[in-house]
């Protein structure tokens, strides 16, 4: 197998950052149904690229990236670079993905090195009028009735007090921040690069 990169990156969505925390696994995210794709859960060697990866589950791309430990993850389950592609054919060079080829990474915790997520979006993340933007637009992983709304805010604070959060960054990155809360949906979407 070829080397892999120290460290891989997930970033989500902050509603399905929180569940992935809270919940203490990591499921096979999107998969878009091309030729030679792996199943699994999807990461990149790339913070950047994790942090723009935040718009295929939340349109306004307020969210966190999950850094794990590829080591300890490969010892676990099977790593498999993959190119990902347009469905012209063209392939996305730029992503440089790696999938974790099992339906389920359970428990996360023993490869986590790092929760990147400003507080500031965690907070933001709480608020009512959030919440119902995702259960209307997407990117909302509870159900859509109180006790989903309970089950988010539980979730929120388990990121906010988690151990490792912000524990680790690249050097000379931040975490990711956008300022879209509360923004039309139509003067957001020009801004995503959705895998078309």
């Amino acid at each position: 197998m070829n080397s892999l990169p120290q460290t891989l990156f997930h970033g989500t969505g902050i509603y399905c950052l929180a569940r992935i925390i809270a919940t203490n696994t990591m499921r096979e995210g999107a998969h878009w149904g091309k030729p030679g794709e792996p199943h699994g859960p999807r990461f990149t060697e790339r913070f950047g690229t994790a942090s723009e990866f935040i718009l295929y589950s939340m349109y306004w791309a307020e969210g966190g990236v999950i850094a794990v430990d590829t080591s300890t993850l490969a010892q676990r389950h099977r790593i498999v670079r993959y190119a990902d592609s347009y469905y012209s054919g063209e392939q996305m060079a730029d992503e440089h993905e790696y999938v974790a080829e099992t339906p389920l990474i359970d428990p996360l915790a023993p490869h986590l090195v790092s929760i990147i997520c400003d507080p500031a979006i965690i907070e933001a993340a709480s608020l009512p009028e959030n919440m119902q933007i995702a259960m209307d637009e997407g990117g909302w992983p509870f159900s859509c009735d109180q006790a989903g709304v309970n089950e988010c805010l539980t979730a929120l604070g388990a990121v906010a007090n988690h151990p490792l959060l912000n524990a680790w960054l690249p050097e000379g990155e931040a975490p990711p921040f956008h300022g879209n809360w509360g923004q039309p949906r139509a003067n957001l979407l020009a801004s995503c690069n959705p895998k078309v």
